[in-house]
């Protein structure tokens, strides 16, 4: 069984996401892909908007999607979780399972100084794919190939905060659940 990890802030999730996990999934010949959303980025200050929020971003980006599930594991601690501790229940949870770690090539420069990255990689294969405006994935990896449109959601966040549209930046539902919320105002 293939399976593959995609985590993130996701603060929004937005159509760069839904394209790579796609991608992941059909480059990798994944059985399962799962969303994990971070309950605290080790990384950054915080989120914007609360885990409940971003994980219901995440259902409706996703809904529909085979093979695409959320796991609430970080979220469910309360309080920040680095990769290599995901990666590890993830492995306890499918020991005979081959374990594929997503990310874009702008994490992959990063991630010799991420915290264990030798766990990491002891128990999963890191799979690239490449970021217009980024550089070249270091290190030992899968590459997954194709285009990941070029959106990041700091972008996303400032568009809605002047009013501007979504569209064809975040799935549809998603614009509608931001506005109709009032979330990064």
């Amino acid at each position: 069984m293939k399976i593959g990890i995609l985590g993130g802030s996701f603060d929004p999730v937005h159509n760069g996401h839904v394209s790579l996990a796609e991608k992941a999934v059909k480059c990798l010949g994944l059985d399962f892909l799962y969303l994990v959303p971070v309950f605290a980025p080790p990384h950054k200050k915080n989120t914007v908007v609360s885990a409940k929020e971003r994980t219901k971003m995440l259902e409706l980006a996703f809904s529909g999607k085979k093979n695409i599930f959320i796991c609430r594991f970080e979220i469910d601690s309360g309080k920040t979780v680095y990769t290599y501790q995901t990666v590890g229940w993830f492995k306890k949870q499918y020991p005979a399972a081959e374990l594929f770690l997503i990310m874009g090539s702008d994490s992959s420069v990063q991630f010799k100084n991420w915290r264990y990255p030798d766990r990491i990689t002891k128990y999963c294969c890191l799979a690239v794919a490449g970021r217009k405006g980024h550089s070249k994935a270091h290190g030992d990896f899968v590459r997954i190939y194709g285009e990941i449109p070029d959106v990041s959601s700091t972008a996303v966040r400032a568009l809605v905060k002047s009013g501007g549209s979504l569209r064809g930046l975040v799935p549809l539902k998603v614009e509608e659940y931001i506005y109709k919320n009032g979330l990064y105002k």
